[in-house]
């Protein structure tokens, strides 16, 4: 498979993953915005959107091998040390994602105490865990962006709209905020899109 096509699909990952995250984001708060949960994680409805963002985070990885490699040449040593940061803190949010498929769900029998004591915020090693989670994937992207405005082969916008989404994500993960994926879904989508349509002399990218 010739570079040009990995990038496309890596492109079509990072627009499908965008998308997906935006859809699951509305679809969460619309759902379970005024549920304990020990009674979101019991519906079938829990598990089907933990599955989709699941997916979506597997195809953001896509995507920012993707990003990566069309920018690696101008990127230097600041955008390996921006992939790795980013790739784990996307495997760490899979490791999150994977937790609330799976065992959420198993705890709304055999701890809900446990998962009520959860709503108020998470204590402890799990709060360790999550703050953790968040801050890597947060850093981890704003990094990504800067390599992005840093490179030039990408309008500047999208970028711009990463750093806001991924600051957001950690600011609305930490205060419980609603629509905490919806700004980086933007902006992966939009990058997404960009890597997809454009040849590899990266004359149009700079000019979109």
């Amino acid at each position: 498979m010739t570079a040009w096509r990995l990038f496309r699909w890596a492109g079509l990952a990072g627009v499908i993953s965008g998308l997906l995250a935006i859809g699951t984001d509305f679809l969460f708060w619309v759902s379970f915005r005024d549920q304990p949960t020990r009674v979101s994680a019991a519906s079938g409805s829990w598990s089907l959107l933990l599955f989709i963002s699941f997916v979506a985070a597997f195809l953001g990885l896509l995507a920012l091998f993707g990003l990566y490699a069309r920018q690696v040449r101008e990127s230097g040593g600041f955008g390996l040390m921006a992939f790795l940061v980013a790739a784990i803190g996307l495997v760490l949010n899979m490791g999150f994602l994977w937790s609330g498929l799976f065992l959420v769900p198993a705890l709304t029998e055999a701890a809900p105490d446990f998962l009520d004591a959860t709503d108020s915020g998470p204590q402890g090693g799990v709060a360790v865990g999550f703050i953790s989670t968040a801050v890597v994937f947060a850093l981890g992207w704003t990094l990504i962006a800067i390599v992005t405005l840093r490179t030039r082969l990408f309008p500047a916008a999208p970028a711009w709209l990463l750093i806001a989404g991924a600051v957001f994500s950690l600011v609305a993960a930490i205060a419980g905020f609603p629509f905490g994926a919806t700004l980086f879904g933007l902006a992966l989508a939009w990058l997404g899109w960009l890597l997809w349509r454009d040849n590899l002399d990266g004359n149009h990218l700079a000019e979109a």
